[in-house]
Order: structure tokens, then sequence, then C-alpha cells
């Protein structure tokens, strides 16, 4: 990763009114139009204007050094700057003097009118054409509206990856319209409304959520000048080979009502290193031998709890056990509707309730780092059937995604908030992509491929922020998939153990604004082991991608074939390739309500 534009062009960029957002690409060119903005002062400065008078090279690619020769421009050099018809693309020239100055074109310089500010008023506007290569990767945004450039096509068969995508945490649904013609008429997409493409939510998701939000709301409500009760000197001793629990037994209750939760007599099944194992004493016939129970064990004390610890860091040790508590009860497969486990089941959960001792209610919580799942029923004693074979690697599988959650929250609930303050609780979509990636490095992978690819069948209706449905987890895993390729796995750990929040947590760890860190993950999708020759920075390199997903969905357009209307969600994006750019004119039109931010990104492919 790297940051792509000077912080001041960000600034800019983001004072940029974006209600409506028109985009035009015009034989060879593309325009974007909205409501405008403009980076010059509301009062006339009291100086003269720049000029560029000549440019040394007329044609340029990104990376050039070109020297440009003119009247009135400032020094030092810092107090300029030249923009090469494209927000993203704002230098500041290595020399200057009032007279000359040198800059390096940038990434995502794009053909057209190319300008010099110095001491903040603009000079007109003189032409230089950006050439590119198979592979080139740029991004481009519009600011003063009505925006064009143009797309070279030095050989008459030149295809374009063209990738729009809301760059705006707003959760609107941005509308477009693709149509040809050489008419300045723009076509009018639809009106402004809820997108009618939707996620897919399971019954676990919605528990999941619902247990947890209970939890915060009650902490935030009533911790306040409550003193959590943790142990603070090492549990003396050898584990209870019989112990009782609280364990919760409703869907629909209140986490925080005692009455929600039932008293559970387990037996101790496993005595590891990091891991306890107990078991419910009502468990159903053909359930796990006690060699199930120390396979299981061990691979929790050997795989699981090193990779996570690795990654993420350590747990919390509340009651001063030094271990991890995992409880197989039959109480979690009652949490499924009888005979609905076809159609999805809760497989096993962390409460957050258990690290609030003295801060929830008694008999809502054990006060100690622990999980709860789900036993084999190969009859059907608890309402649906859950055979062995099946329900086995599930549990472990859970326990990877689970652990996380459980050393999130101790980091940031118990250590960052002190047991009472839920302030540095990390958002939703972050926190559930970051247990996704530690089914992953778990090399549990399988549930991972399956919600990437309702992902990749309709990207444009997937938030990365959105309402954490099957299709945004599987978006979420691949993002922070690639951008631990990218940058290393370090950075998940780094993600974790911060007191940032959400985007800010990217931003960090990447360098560089998030949406632009968004871009070069949507390039990624398309190019990744593609075939199309491209910067190594586009690439996946820990999994199998494309190769065990199903492919991207990627709408194929000629020039010839008309009008097309498509709509993606904030932080999301549709893919089309273009050919036959020459003519006739083809245009692309956006609209989207307060806090749009319309970018695309462009790849020649051909």
């Amino acid at each position: 990763m790297k940051i792509k534009q000077h912080q001041d062009s960000l600034n800019w960029w983001r004072y940029i009114c974006s209600a409506v957002v028109i985009a035009s690409l015009i034989a060879p060119s593309l325009g974007i139009v909205g409501c405008g903005g403009d980076d010059s002062p509301s009062e006339p400065p009291e100086v003269n204007p720049p000029v560029i008078q000549s440019v040394s090279k007329a044609v340029v690619s990104p990376g050039d050094t070109i020297t440009i020769n003119g009247q009135q421009f400032a020094t030092p050099a810092s107090q300029n700057r030249v923009t090469f018809n494209n927000p993203l693309a704002v230098v500041i020239p290595f020399f200057a003097s009032t007279t000359s100055m040198s800059a390096v074109v940038p990434e995502d310089a794009a053909t057209g009118p190319m300008t010099v500010t110095s001491k903040g008023v603009k000079s007109d506007p003189t032409t230089v054409e950006v050439t590119r290569g198979i592979g080139d990767v740029w991004v481009i945004a519009g600011a003063s509206m009505p925006y064009s450039f143009k797309l070279p096509d030095p050989t008459g068969t030149a295809r374009y990856l063209i990738v729009p995508h809301s760059a705006t945490t707003v959760p609107l649904t941005f509308w477009y319209s693709v149509s040809p013609g050489t008419t300045s008429v723009y076509p009018s997409p639809p009106a402004m409304r809820k997108s009618d493409r939707r996620g897919t939510q399971t019954f676990e998701q919605r528990f999941e959520r619902s247990i947890q939000e209970q939890a915060i709301e009650y902490i935030e409500r009533y911790g306040a000048g409550k003193r959590p009760t943790f142990k603070r000197a090492p549990t003396q001793g050898p584990p209870p080979d019989t112990t009782t629990f609280y364990v919760l037994n409703t869907t629909t209750g209140s986490t925080v009502d005692p009455s929600s939760f039932t008293l559970v007599t387990a037996a101790l099944r496993y005595n590891g290193s990091h891991g306890l194992i107990y078991s419910d004493i009502d468990e159903p016939s053909g359930g796990y031998s006690q060699a199930d129970y120390d396979e299981m064990g061990q691979q929790f004390d050997n795989e699981i709890y090193p990779m996570d610890s690795t990654y993420f860091g350590p747990e919390t040790d509340i009651d001063g056990s030094d271990r991890v508590v995992i409880l197989f009860s039959r109480i979690i497969n009652e949490l499924t509707p009888d005979g609905q486990a076809g159609s999805g089941f809760i497989a096993g959960f962390f409460l957050l309730n258990d690290l609030a001792p003295g801060i929830v209610p008694p008999g809502t919580g054990n006060g100690m780092e622990i999980f709860y799942v789900l036993v084999p029923d190969p009859t059907g004693e608890t309402g649906n059937v859950f055979p062995k074979a099946s329900v086995k690697p599930i549990a472990v599988q859970t326990l990877a995604h689970e652990f996380e959650h459980m050393i999130s929250f101790g980091y940031r609930f118990v250590i960052l908030g002190g047991g009472t303050s839920i302030t540095y609780t990390q958002a939703l979509w972050l926190e559930e992509g970051m247990a996704h990636i530690a089914e992953d490095l778990n090399a549990m992978n399988s549930s991972n491929i399956g919600r990437a690819n309702l992902f990749l069948a309709d990207p444009g209706a997937v938030s990365l922020m959105g309402d954490d449905t099957l299709e945004q987890r599987g978006a979420i895993y691949l993002f922070l998939r690639y951008l631990g390729d990218q940058l290393g796995n370090s950075i998940y750990r780094t993600i974790l153990r911060s007191s940032c929040i959400g985007m800010a947590c990217i931003e960090n760890v990447t360098g560089e604004n998030f949406f632009l860190s968004t871009a070069d993950y949507f390039a990624a999708l398309y190019l990744s082991n593609s075939g199309v020759p491209h910067d190594g920075k586009y690439d996946y390199t820990s999994i199998n991608y494309p190769g065990d997903f199903n492919p991207l969905a990627v709408t194929s357009r000629s020039v010839s074939q008309g009008q097309f209307n498509g709509s993606v969600r904030n932080a999301a994006a549709d893919f089309y390739t273009v050919g036959n750019i020459s003519t006739p004119a083809l245009r692309l039109t956006v609209t989207g309500g307060t806090g749009a931010a319309i970018r695309v990104v462009i790849t020649r492919i051909q």
C-alpha cells in the first residue's frame, strides 16, 4: 500500500459537495458532472494567477518527470500544486522558481487539462496526454463539475475495466446509467430509492448480533459507577471435576434477565495447557467420546490458541484460571427452533456478559473466559438432528471464530474500558471480518469461500460496512485477506490491539485514506491471477483466488449495445469491461444522496 496523493489534495476533495454526480465517458473521454465545488477562495486573492507557457512533455506516463515553464509561480516549491485532471492526482513540485518548476507525474493522472495552483490561485489549463499500458490502474474522482478525461486507445482495440464505486459511509444506494451517443444531453438515471438488492442474514447471525448488542446496551446504561469483580490472584489447585455454569436458554428473551439462563451441571472432559473442556452431564445419546474431547482439546491447545493469540494477541484472564473454558451443552442445540436446522442453526457463541462480573446481574454470566458450543444429537432429542460427523468440524471452526471475539472484547472492554465501558467496542463489520480471518488463519476456509461467493455474484449490492449479511461478511473477509497479503498478517494484531474503531483502524495500518485502499481491493478482485499483466500489489498470495471461488460478476459492454442502468451501495462497486471506446460516445451518469462521493477505478486490460 502507498499513499497515492498528497494529503492536502485529500483535504481539498473532502470539501466537495456531491449530492448529485454525473460522469461522462465521451469517446474516448469520460466526464463526471455534479453539484460542483471550487477549490478557489471565496474572495479573489491579491496576487496574479500563475501562467503556464510550456511543458517539457505533452505526452507523459505516470512516474515521468516534467518541467513546467511560465510566470508567477510561487517559491518555495511547497506553495505550489500541480493537478493532472483529477483531484486524486495532485502533486507538490520538487523544484520551483518563479518561472519554472519540476514535478513527477502521479499514478492517478488523467489525460486532459493540467493546472498549476500557486498560493491558492489556479492557472489556466494546458492539455497533457497520459499514456497507459495494459495492466495500469488509476482512480478518478470529479471535484469541479463537469469533469472529463480521456481513455487512451492507441491501437483502436483497447479495452478497459471500469469500476464505479461509492466512496462514502452514508448508507445510500447510488444509481447510474450508461448510454452511447454524441448528444450533450445527459440521460437521467432512476430516481433515488432504496435498492431491492438484498443480502442474506441467517438466524445464527441475528442471534449473535442480538446477544452482544443487549450486553453492550446494558453496560453502557448501567456500567458507570460499578466495579467489576475480577479475580486478581491465580486460581489455586486443579480445575473441579464437576461444576455449574449459567447458560443462555433463549433467542428472544433478555440476556440480562436471570430467567433467560439455565444453571447447567457439567463434567470436566479435557484439562489442557490453554483450554478446559466441560460437557453438560445431560447429553443426548450418541454424543462425543472421550477421544473426541481429547482431539478437540488438543486442536485448541496446539493449533487454534497459538494461531489466534499470535495474530490477535492474548485473551484476558479475569478469573485467574489461566484457561479458556469450552462448554458443550444441549442447551445450545435447543436454541435452534425444532426442525429448522436445515436453514441455519446456532453452533456456538461467546457472550460478553461473562467478561462483566459485577456489572451484569448475577445469574447472567459466569465471570470467566468461556465459549458455549452445541453437541451431537443424531436422534434429534433436542428438536433437530445433528450427526457427530457433521457437528464436530463445525464446533472446532466455531472455536477459532469465537476466540477472536473473546480476545477482541477482552482487550477493548476489559483492558481499554476497565471492565465498565464499551467505548472501544469495534465496529460490527470489522469485528466479524476479523473473526472470519481467524478461520482463514486456522485453515478453516470453506465457509469463508461460500460467503465470498455470494458477494462475488453481485458485488454492487454489498457494502463493506453493511447489514451483517452473509454477502457482507464475504466481502469484508476478502478485503481483510487482501490487506494481509499485501501488508503482512501482523496487521490483524495491530487492528485489534488499538483504540481505533472501524475505518480508522484500516487507515492506521495502510497509511492511506480508507477509500484508496478499497479502490486497490476492487482492482485486485479482477486482476489477481487474471492473466492481465499487472503490479503485484493487486494480487492475493495466501489463498487460491479466484481459483477456489466462483467468478466475479463482470458485465461486458460495447458502445453499440445501448443504455443500461445499475446501482451500487455505499462502499461497494460494480464491474464492467468496455470496448469500442473510440466511437460513438459513452456517458456514465450517477446520482446519489447527500454525502455521496463517486469514484471510478479504471484498468486497461487489452
